[in-house]
């Protein structure tokens, strides 16, 4: 495995830990809100951050996330708290 887009701000959002040790987590590079799903074994995803560098989703990207998401399923502001 090698580094995606090397020299580029990479972000991880875990999203559950299943019961059989699979790791559902968002990922992005750049902007936090433009992510996709990944689904890896936990040690593959260990492995994945660090090749990568990521960084963990904060509490202010948390909530942009959210933010966008509602925007992109609605598309409008309405819904947001």
């Amino acid at each position: 495995m090698y580094e995606l887009m090397p020299g580029k701000k990479k972000f991880v959002k875990i999203e559950n830990i299943t019961d059989n040790g699979f790791v559902e987590f968002l990922f992005a590079i750049d902007s936090a809100t433009t992510n996709v799903e990944f689904i890896l074994p936990y040690k593959t995803f260990l492995e994945f951050c660090m090749r990568n560098k990521v960084s963990f989703v904060n509490e202010e990207q948390e909530k942009e996330i959210e933010k966008d998401d509602i925007l992109w399923k609605y598309g409008t502001e309405e819904f947001i708290n």
